[in-house]
C-alpha cells in the first residue's frame, strides 16, 4: 500500500519442529476494503499457509498447540 492508506492485517505464526515461532505470516489491505467477509476470508487462507509453511518445516499440531485468537 502507499500514499496515507491505512491498512488492517492478519497474521498467523509459523513454527519449527519443536513448535517455537520462528516467522508471521501476514496479509495486508486497505482498510476500505476489508469486510467482515473478507476478514473471514483472509483468516482462513492465513491460517491455512502458515500451517502449510510451518509442516513444511517439521511442524506436527497437536491438540494441545496454541490457537489463533480473534
Amino acid at each position: 500500500m502507499s500514499g496515507n492508506s491505512h491498512g488492517a492485517a492478519i497474521s498467523a505464526p509459523v513454527r519449527d519442529k519443536s513448535g517455537e515461532i520462528v516467522a508471521a505470516f501476514t496479509v495486508t489491505v486497505p482498510v476500505s476494503r476489508f469486510t467482515k467477509t473478507l476478514r473471514e476470508q483472509m483468516i482462513e487462507a492465513v491460517t491455512s499457509a502458515a500451517s502449510t509453511i510451518s509442516s513444511g518445516l517439521g511442524f506436527v499440531e497437536h491438540a494441545q498447540s496454541p490457537r489463533r485468537t480473534a
